[in-house]
């Protein structure tokens, strides 16, 4: 599997700095993968994550409890569900989480696809029309 569009996170203290300096320096929409989805999975969100010139990226922590505290920093926009137990989280331009998948069960096309769109039209943290 040729990821294109992941950052796959160190699995150590050291990847919420990294997390951070991607918030940070990183102009796209993200998707945040916390823990460890099917190699098919994996290979979805990369693809969905369009060409080398959209800008959406994955961002892939098999053990999320290292950046966890910079997720949880992060603000939500009003309707969105996040819990420790998130599979997934979409973060706008703007560092706001926008959208979210609950388990990777739920890991389709769709939800994917869905997620980085509601990512992508956020503005403010609050969902345009």
């Amino acid at each position: 599997m040729a990821l294109k569009k992941t950052t796959v996170l160190p699995d150590d203290p050291s990847a919420a700095k990294k997390f951070e300096n991607i918030l940070k320096t990183v102009p796209a929409v993200l998707m945040v993968i916390r823990g460890v989805p099917t190699d098919a999975q994996l290979d979805l969100a990369d693809k969905l994550a369009g060409g080398p010139n959209v800008f959406r990226r994955v961002v892939w922590a098999k053990n999320p409890v290292h950046i966890d505290p910079v997720l949880d920093a992060l603000p939500v926009a009003p309707g969105v569900k996040h819990d420790p137990d998130t599979a997934a989280l979409f973060i706008s331009f703007i560092d706001v989480v926008n959208g979210t998948i609950q388990t990777f069960d739920d890991f389709t096309k769709a939800s994917i696809s869905i997620g980085f769109m509601e990512a992508q039209v956020a503005i403010g943290g609050i969902q345009q029309p």
